[in-house]
């Protein structure tokens, strides 16, 4: 049985990858493209609405589908009687999404006492649709996932990623124009949208009915996860919104161009667990022990692997800015820079997450966010005005390290621990990489950037090859001992 297992996470993790990979390849190739067609300021406007809307979907979009996941994986009867309920809800969803970016269109033209234009207001009604369609997509994916069948992902992936880059190579072909590209996206999303309802009433055969006492249940359990998805998107787009309040479009490009890298190491984390999730959702449900190996596990995967990434991104800011995004995007550096230090904590805060929905604690997540949104609200207020982009990046990272630091505390309380004795491996190795990485500052960063991770791999494999054998020596101390 552990076999099985351990082959339906190996086959989860794979088909998970290949999505995540096709998903991050069109993500930044969709970037590249774009900044070079629309420069600093047209991507900032176009940042912009991404960000509203983005917003807007965060308040809805973690509720339902991540509770369905869980519950499927617990109970597979439940894909039939919970499927309708979630539809509804996602439905509802969508259209909050669309009121509440209206809503902030409406103010923001208030507040800066001049008209975004049409274009760019129209544009955010059309992403709010994607986004309305993106939701109820989410549900049979959600279904399959509890299924523990990624591979469904993966074809649903491949297609409306493939699909809408067409769209929007199309765009580019004929300059069709900023609105377009957001056209282009409601159009694959919708179609996608349509197919995967499709097949999720064809497996669910005969034909599940609403129950009115799931959509109740359903509609509870998501109400933590709510306040949860508006207040972590407050978190990830509070910086966009304040720099175009004080700063216009220019500087919501510089530093929306940088961010957007960072939302692509969403995808590592999320990735590892959410393969896992069906399984860790089980052991939550019957075996706390086991749960807990499990998180110290991917508690020192996560730092190992966060460690080395920010080594690779800030030795390589400069070439991978002007490279990805042009020579306009120069400003960028020091703010992916500042953001790849974020990339640790991101990583724990996913961890921490999906544990306390492993362990039904959902409710403590939102107060998780909230203390961030403590920090994070006044050191924007301070930082911004001042210092532009690199004010935007300074206050997320703080923020994130402070809900990093109240998840600690709160799987400490609940759950367990962290595993300090396992991390200090990665920590050390670390710190000598970042030793070498500053001897070559003055020189050649991308090249001292190699040398650091290349000193980080070595440390981390000589301290774990010293660990085994300090471990065998005490065994065969031992034993002599004993005879």
């Amino acid at each position: 049985m552990k076999e099985l297992k351990v082959k339906v996470l190996a086959r989860n993790s794979f088909f998970l990858a290949l999505a995540n990979g096709i998903r991050l390849a069109a993500q930044v190739i969709f970037a590249a493209l774009l900044a070079r067609y629309l420069g600093t300021t047209g991507f900032g406007r176009f940042a912009f609405v991404l960000s509203v809307v983005a917003f807007a979907e965060a308040v809805v979009r973690v509720g339902a589908s991540t509770i369905v996941t869980r519950e499927v994986s617990r109970s597979r009867e439940e894909a039939r009687h919970i499927f309708w309920a979630s539809i509804l809800l996602q439905i509802a969803g969508g259209i909050v999404v669309v009121v509440v970016s209206a809503a902030v269109f409406y103010i923001t033209d208030i507040l800066r006492q001049e008209s975004l234009g049409g274009v760019v207001r129209t544009a955010g009604l059309v992403a709010a649709c994607t986004s309305c369609a993106r939701l109820v997509a989410d549900i049979p994916v959600a279904i399959c996932r509890g299924l523990d069948r990624m591979h469904w992902e993966t074809a649903v992936t491949a297609f409306e990623r493939t699909l809408f880059l067409a769209l929007f190579v199309l765009v580019l072909k004929l300059n069709l124009g900023f609105l377009a590209i957001f056209a282009a996206a409601l159009g694959s999303q919708s179609l996608i949208s349509l197919l995967s309802m499709l097949v999720a009433l064809k497996a669910l055969r005969p034909l599940p009915t609403v129950d009115r006492k799931r959509l109740k249940e359903l509609f509870v359990h998501t109400v933590p996860l709510l306040a949860f998805g508006a207040l972590w998107g407050f978190h990830w787009r509070f910086d966009t919104v304040l720099l175009q309040h004080f700063h216009g479009e220019h500087q919501v490009g510089v530093f929306s161009a940088p961010f957007k890298l960072l939302e692509t190491f969403r995808m590592v984390p999320w990735l590892l667990l959410m393969a896992a999730f069906p399984s860790l959702a089980r052991q939550g449900q019957s075996d706390r022990e086991v749960l807990k190996r499990s998180y110290s596990i991917a508690f020192t995967s996560l730092v190992t692997a966060g460690l080395a990434a920010t080594l690779i991104v800030y030795s390589t800011a400069r070439p991978v800015v002007l490279s990805i995004f042009s020579n306009q995007f120069e400003e960028s550096e020091p703010v992916l820079r500042i953001l790849s230090f974020a990339i640790v904590p991101l990583c724990l805060n996913w961890l921490f997450n999906y544990m306390c929905l492993c362990i039904n604690i959902q409710r403590l997540v939102p107060w998780m966010y909230l203390a961030a949104s403590a920090v994070h609200v006044p050191l924007a207020f301070a930082f911004i005005p001042s210092f532009k982009a690199v004010g935007g990046a300074l206050s997320f990272l703080a923020s994130e390290s402070v809900l990093c630091a109240v998840g600690l505390w709160i799987m400490g309380k609940h759950l367990a621990p962290a595993p300090w004795r396992s991390v200090a491996k990665p920590v050390v190795s670390a710190f000598a990489a970042a030793a070498v990485l500053l001897l070559f500052h003055q020189k050649n960063i991308p090249f001292g950037g190699v040398a650091s991770f290349a000193v980080y791999c070595c440390v981390l494999v000589w301290q774990s090859n010293h660990f085994v054998r300090q471990y065998t020596l005490n065994k065969n101390i031992d034993l002599f001992w004993r005879k």
